[in-house]
C-alpha cells in the first residue's frame, strides 16, 4: 500500500510540473484555443496539453511494467503493446488536430482503423453474442469508436471531462478492490487518477489550460477499454452506471442533431451541460459544481451496487443523470 502512495504522490507532483511547464511552452508558441461566440471560455487559453497526459500515462504504465510492480506483468492483456501503440497513434493524430483541424470524416476513418488494430487486446468472441465472432468484432469496434467520441464531446466546459473521467477511474479502482479482482484495468485507472487530479487543478473554472482532443481521445480510448473489460467480467451494470451521464446526455443530443438534419459531429454546442454556459459564460463554476455533485452521487450508487451485487441499481445512476440533464436545462 505504501508503494501505491509513493507512486501516487510522485505522479501528482511530476504532472503538476509538466502541466505548468506546458502552459509556458504553449504561451511561447501561441498554442491557444481562441474563443468564439459559441465557445464556453472567454480568453485565449493554452490547448493541446493532452500530449502531457499521453506522455505521463505511457511513462507510468511502462515504469510499472519494467519494475513488475505488484506482479503487474501477470495481469497484462494479450498483445498489451497494442494499448500503447494505439494511444500513441490516437494521441499524435489528435494533437495534430488540436494544432490544425483535421476534417471529422478523416478523423473518424483514422479512429476506426486504429481501433480495429486494438481489438486483439480484448477476447471479443463472446463479449456480446455467444460464439458469433464477426458480429462481436463489428459491435465492439462501433461501440468503442462511439464511446471515444461521446467522451470527447463532453470536453466543452471547464473541468467537466476531467471530473467525469476521475469518477469513472475511481469507480473502477473501487470495483477491483471490492470484488478482489485486481487486473490491468486497476493499473490503468490508478495511473490516470493522479494525472487527472493535477490537470484538474489547472482546468477547473476558470481554466488555465485545455487538454484538447489529444487528451480526451486517449482518455476515451482507455475508458472504453475498461468498459469492455467490465462487461467481460459480467459487470455490465457497473460499466453502464459509471458512464451513465455521458451516454445519456450525448446520445440524446446526437439523436436531436440527426432529427434536425445535422451531422452527429456538428459543433452546435447543444449538449445539455452546455446550455447554462451558452446562456451566460459566467455559469462555468455552477456547471462544474453541479457535475461534481452528479458524479459523486453516481460513484456512491455504483460502489453501493457493487457491495450488494444488485445490478438493477444501475438504473438509479441513469435516473440521477436524467435529473441533472433537466437541471442543466433549467439553470
Amino acid at each position: 500500500m505504501s508503494d501505491l502512495l509513493y507512486i501516487f504522490i510522485a505522479s501528482l507532483i511530476f504532472n503538476s510540473i509538466l502541466f505548468k511547464l506546458y502552459i509556458s511552452i504553449s504561451q511561447k508558441y501561441k498554442i491557444y484555443d481562441i474563443p468564439t461566440s459559441l465557445n464556453s471560455h472567454i480568453l485565449p487559453t493554452p490547448t493541446g496539453s493532452g500530449i502531457i497526459i499521453l506522455i505521463s500515462i505511457i511513462f507510468t504504465m511502462l515504469t510499472m511494467n519494467l519494475l513488475n510492480f505488484h506482479d503487474i506483468n501477470s495481469y497484462l492483456p494479450n498483445k498489451y503493446y497494442l494499448f500503447f501503440f494505439c494511444i500513441v497513434c490516437l494521441g499524435i493524430m489528435s494533437f495534430i488536430d488540436d494544432l490544425k483541424s483535421i476534417p471529422p470524416p478523416i478523423r473518424l476513418i483514422i479512429q476506426f482503423t486504429i481501433i480495429f488494430f486494438a481489438l486483439p487486446l480484448l477476447e471479443v468472441n463472446d463479449i456480446f453474442f455467444s460464439n458469433i465472432v464477426k458480429l462481436n468484432l463489428i459491435t465492439t469496434l462501433y461501440i468503442w469508436v462511439y464511446l471515444i467520441n461521446i467522451i470527447n464531446f463532453t470536453d466543452g466546459s471547464d473541468g467537466f471531462l476531467a471530473t467525469n473521467s476521475l469518477s469513472f477511474f475511481m469507480g473502477t479502482v473501487a470495483f477491483t478492490i471490492i470484488t478482489n479482482n485486481i487486473n490491468i484495468i486497476f493499473y490503468i485507472s490508478l495511473s490516470f487518477i493522479p494525472i487527472l487530479l493535477s490537470y484538474l487543478y489547472f482546468n477547473k473554472p476558470q481554466a488555465k489550460i485545455f487538454m484538447g482532443d489529444s487528451g480526451s481521445i486517449i482518455i476515451g480510448f482507455s475508458i472504453a477499454f475498461i468498459f469492455f473489460n467490465l462487461i467481460k467480467l459480467g459487470y455490465w451494470d457497473v460499466a453502464l452506471g459509471l458512464l451513465s451521464y455521458t451516454i445519456l446526455d450525448c446520445s440524446l443530443t446526437i439523436f436531436n442533431k440527426i432529427r434536425k438534419g445535422h451531422l452527429p459531429w456538428a459543433r452546435l454546442f447543444d449538449y445539455y451541460f452546455l446550455i447554462p454556459i451558452m446562456k451566460d459564460k459566467n455559469n462555468q463554476k455552477k456547471v462544474f459544481l453541479l457535475n461534481l455533485v452528479c458524479n459523486s452521487i453516481i460513484l456512491f450508487i455504483t460502489i453501493f451496487q457493487i457491495f450488494l451485487d444488485l445490478k438493477i441499481l444501475f438504473i438509479l445512476s441513469f435516473t440521477v443523470s436524467l435529473i441533472f440533464v433537466n437541471i442543466y436545462k433549467r439553470v
